[in-house]
């Protein structure tokens, strides 16, 4: 109904219902627009799968990866 009067604007790619989620490699119950598991602290989406990838790409990419790469094969 707020849809329709243009109020607000429906995400067609978000959660269509408010029930929780089961994460099926540790069992766990997430809430519906749950990013990461609860449990487990894995990705439930594609969205957060690609948001770990850009953030672990960047950090390799930082100074103080490269150091710590460094300093881990002196050891």
């Amino acid at each position: 109904m707020l849809e329709n009067a243009g109020l607000i604007d429906i995400d067609e790619n978000g959660p269509t219902t408010l029930e929780p989620v089961m994460y099926h490699r540790c069992r766990s119950m997430n809430a519906f627009d749950a990013i990461y598991c609860s449990k487990c602290s894995m990705a439930l989406n594609q969205q957060a799968v690609l948001k770990v990838e850009q953030s672990t790409d960047e950090a390799k990419r930082s100074d103080e990866y490269q150091m710590l790469v460094e300093r881990r094969e002196i050891w």
